[in-house]
């Protein structure tokens, strides 16, 4: 077997592919030969064999299988450019730096009110991940939150989600991975967000609260979580008191720039 074969087959530590190790170099080959595609609109195996140094042979089963998973498919001339699924993923990533970009003037705003840490949360398919952050510059000791950190199922920014998501499917089989004691917990959580419009959670040990609150987009599905994180003193107040209001009219602010049309209330007949 020549040197550049070898190299094709056995991983940086030796081992050969199916080991663990193997696995994960052919994810990064896949995510360099995306790298080829995006920046050349289109590749051919010639292409990933001079532009990541592969035999041909390889080079041709690298793009098969990619574009049997749509990561890439084959145009009419022969090369592949992006395929459903990277296009899929490129407009989700672009939805979620479109909310971002919404979001942040109001979570500042929202920071300097009410004196507290705004934090925006997006789904992250097992959890809520902390995106955004925007502390009050006025005070001198802020509630200190990490941008992307992933959250537990019971933190308040993951109940507004579980409460909203579309796919319940999905919802059920992420609260039956708990223990029983959490599956109650969490069914209740989800049904007080829908009864008052928000995720609590209270950690008395480190005196911290969160509450959190849906934003939702054009198709009305909710996109993110707006969340106040302060002390358990400063937020203990509930769903009327005037910092609980003011998170949910930035919620409603955030969704209303995304084009979401909040549903008019129903009138009953006399």
């Amino acid at each position: 077997m020549s040197d550049r074969a070898e190299r094709d087959t056995v991983s940086d530590h030796g081992r050969r592919p199916g080991s663990r190790d193997g696995d994960i170099q052919a994810v990064a080959r896949c995510a360099q030969l995306l790298r080829l595609v995006a920046r050349n609109s289109s590749v051919r195996a010639s292409d990933v064999e001079a532009g990541l140094g592969l035999q041909r042979s390889t080079a041709h089963r690298y793009l098969a299988s990619m574009a049997n998973s749509g990561l890439i498919e084959r145009g009419e001339n022969g090369a592949f450019g992006p395929g459903p699924l990277a296009v899929h993923l490129g407009a989700v990533a672009m939805r979620a730096a479109r909310v971002i970009d919404v979001a942040t003037p109001s979570m500042e705003d929202l920071a300097a009110d009410a004196h507290e840490t705004v934090v925006l949360s997006l789904w992250g398919g097992s959890g809520a991940v902390v995106t955004r952050v925007s502390e009050d510059a006025s005070r001198l000791v802020n509630t200190s939150v990490r941008e992307g950190s992933e959250l537990p199922l019971h933190a308040a920014q993951s109940q507004v989600f579980l409460a909203h998501l579309p796919d319940r499917e999905q919802v059920d089989r992420l609260v039956a991975t708990q223990s029983e004691h959490i599956r109650h917990e969490l069914k209740a959580s989800m049904e007080r967000v829908l009864r008052t419009g928000f995720g609590d959670q209270a950690m008395v040990v480190q005196g911290i609260r969160t509450v959190a609150a849906p934003v939702f987009d054009s198709r009305g599905v909710v996109c993110a979580s707006v969340a106040l994180v302060g002390t358990s003193d400063s937020l203990a107040s509930g769903p009327d008191s005037h910092l609980w209001r003011a998170l949910d009219t930035t919620a409603q602010r955030i969704s209303a720039r995304l084009g979401h049309v909040r549903a008019a209330p129903s009138i009953s007949p006399d």
